[in-house]
């Protein structure tokens, strides 16, 4: 896919391509490359295999990791999602993380959805 129809697609997913723009210093085909690598990042498999195995604290440094790079590439959908699974899991409140990563496996599955069309 070309980086215009990628921003077209990332557009509509929610990220903020202007606040993108500043932050990459105009350069979309850089950012485009750089969202191409976004799901091959290892600390999504290292979170995946903590939450199933119920090792939060791993879980917790995974999901900074990708909040911090979700926050970067403007994926604000994913990225809210991320701020509620690290102050869930920071605060040690696991009634409800079930819930709460479901919410960024639906919304990884979104992005990756509608990047891939």
């Amino acid at each position: 896919m070309d980086t215009i129809e990628l921003i077209k697609k990332l557009t509509e997913y929610g990220a903020d391509i202007d606040g993108v723009k500043d932050r990459f210093i105009g350069d979309m085909d850089l950012y485009a490359r750089c969202f191409e690598d976004f799901f091959s990042e290892p600390n999504l498999d290292s979170l995946k295999n903590a939450m199933a195995t119920e090792n939060y604290q791993q879980a917790f440094e995974s999901a900074h990791a990708l909040k911090g790079l979700t926050g970067n590439l403007g994926l604000g959908p994913l990225y809210e999602a991320f701020c509620l699974l690290v102050t869930t899991l920071r605060d040690k409140d696991y009634s409800n993380i079930n819930n709460v990563y479901g919410n960024v496996e639906t919304l990884l599955e979104d992005l990756r959805r509608c990047t891939t069309d």
